[in-house]
């Protein structure tokens, strides 16, 4: 029968090789509330049932299988051997030793997971906001583009009741009535020009807020893969 202090020693030993691949150990419960709190976000992310993530979550849900499975060996051999129950605390060291492999891999695999879930996250975030900012700048385009058509239409009016005032006085442009048909048709060319200015100007905007619901759609693809 294998004395409880080597036991001791085994587990040490077997923390102190994840130590040195680069595994902060950290206690048991504590790893376990990390293993719990991982699957939490992987079932955020996984709530759509979106194909990708279906296939990320099928993937990471061995690896904490495994490790879930190691934990709570490692938990009820601590037990055993603190309650000086040998025989049974060689039983589970063993298939402690079965699974350390499969255990170490496993938390590397966890902890890379756990980065790249965060960035994700993190990304998913700022397109958010990023999608806030485009869809108030389309806002205020549709404002402006409306604004800019009422300003259309009432000096298209004007351009219009000039256009009769001037061929009422066409007859008349060489008498007395020869200056006023001129300014008439001065103002009435300066409005002809303003209007095409609106319209070169709503078709700028309309160009840019094309771009923006573009934008917009791009983003919200994004946003349902990263969801």
């Amino acid at each position: 029968m294998e004395d409880i202090s080597i036991l001791k020693q085994q587990i040490d030993e077997q923390k102190s090789m994840m130590q040195a691949k680069g595994l902060n150990w950290t206690g048991v419960d504590s790893l376990y509330t990390k293993i719990l709190e991982i699957r939490c976000i992987v079932d955020d992310f996984s709530a759509n049932d979106n194909i990708e993530k279906s296939k990320f979550y099928e993937d990471l849900a061995p690896q904490l299988d495994e490790l879930e499975n190691y934990v709570i060996f490692e938990k009820r051999c601590s037990e055993l051997i603190e309650k000086e129950r040998e025989k049974e605390a060689i039983e589970h060291l063993k298939q402690m030793n079965e699974l350390k492999e499969n255990y170490l891999n496993s938390m590397l695999r966890l902890e890379d997971v756990s980065t790249k879930l965060v960035k994700s996250k993190n990304i998913l975030l700022k397109e958010i906001e990023k999608n806030k900012s485009i869809q108030e700048e389309n806002d205020k385009l549709g404002y402006l583009i409306l604004q800019i058509n009422q300003e259309k239409t009432n000096i298209s009016e004007k351009y219009q009741a000039l256009t009769n005032n001037i061929q009422n006085n066409r007859e008349i442009g060489n008498g007395s009535n020869g200056d006023q048909y001129d300014s008439l048709r001065a103002e009435n060319n300066y409005l002809k020009d303003t209007v095409h200015e609106k319209s070169e100007e709503i078709n700028r905007l309309k160009e840019r807020n094309a771009t923006l619901e573009s934008e917009l759609k791009s983003l919200r693809r994004q946003e349902m893969r990263l969801e």
